[in-house]
Parts: structure tokens; sequence; C-alpha cells
């Protein structure tokens, strides 16, 4: 067999051979015959190709690349689409936790200046009232006066250590 073997091989009273594997090229399959241990000289040639598996065949891989870059773009598109809404997913929370931090800003601020004038003119209240011969407030007035002022600075300071 031309393109598998090298040389003839040797002589059988077998009228079959066989060769397995063959790989995909174009073969010549020679054969002589003998008569009474002398070799003649006419030779039967038979000429044949075995192709390639299907799935091997040019247009094969190229079906294979055009499918294989399909498929990237397609991984690429899914990947791209999924980052893209967890970005605009995480500019939502941050814009709504700075939303937030501003309206605490803002209620503190507003919480702070309430405590602090309200406790400034209680302590005042309570200064002038206590000190003086004739209050202008009676003794149960003093204490619920006292009782708030204790309450805005324990509120103030349990707050400014929430912060």
């Amino acid at each position: 067999l031309e393109g598998f073997q090298e040389g003839w091989s040797k002589w059988s009273s077998r009228s079959a051979v066989n060769f397995k594997n063959l790989p995909p090229g174009d073969y010549v399959f020679k054969v002589r015959a003998t008569f009474s241990n002398t070799l003649l000289e006419n030779t039967a040639i038979y000429s044949f190709t075995v192709l390639k598996p299907w799935y091997l065949t040019n247009l094969a891989v190229i079906i294979y690349l055009v499918l294989f870059v399909v498929l990237v773009f397609y991984i690429h598109k899914a990947y791209k689409n999924y980052y893209e809404k967890q970005e605009a997913k995480l500019i939502e929370e941050n814009n709504l936790l700075l939303e937030i931090k501003e309206l605490e800003k803002s209620f503190d601020s507003y919480v702070e200046d309430r405590f602090v004038l309200m406790g400034k003119r209680m302590l005042k209240e309570y200064k002038e009232n206590k000190d003086s011969k004739s209050p202008k407030l009676n003794k149960e007035q003093m204490e619920i006066l006292a009782d708030d002022i204790f309450t805005i600075q324990l509120a103030t300071s349990l707050y400014s250590k929430l912060k």
C-alpha cells in the first residue's frame, strides 16, 4: 500500500489484507500474483482516497470558529450587562446613602439647635428663679424644669455618642 507501507508485504496464501486506522490521504494499493513459486510481472493497481471525518473538514472547522466567536460575543455581552446593572445599582445605593446623610445632617443641626435653645432658655429661667427671693415659678414648676434640663442634657450626650 503506497503511502502507508514502504515496501511489499510478505507473500501469503490469503486473498485478503486488512489495513486499520488509515489516516486521511491518497493511497495506491498494488497486488502481484505468484504462479508455481514464480512472481508474475503483472500488477493490479487500485487508487483510493481516505477522507477526513466530517467533523474535521475545513467547513466544520470554519463553523466551529464562527460558533466560538458568536459564543464569546454573547458571553461578553452578558457580562457587560451584568456589570452595568451592578454599577447602576451601586450608584443608586450611593445616591440614597448621600441623601440620607444630608437629611441626617440637616436633622442633626435642627435637633441640636432646638435642644441648645430650649436648654439655654430653661437654664436661664432656672437660674433666674433659683436665686431670686420672689420666684416667678413655683416649686413644682422648678422641679419640672430641672427634670427637663436633665432630660435634655442626657439626650444630647446620648445623641452625640451615637454620632
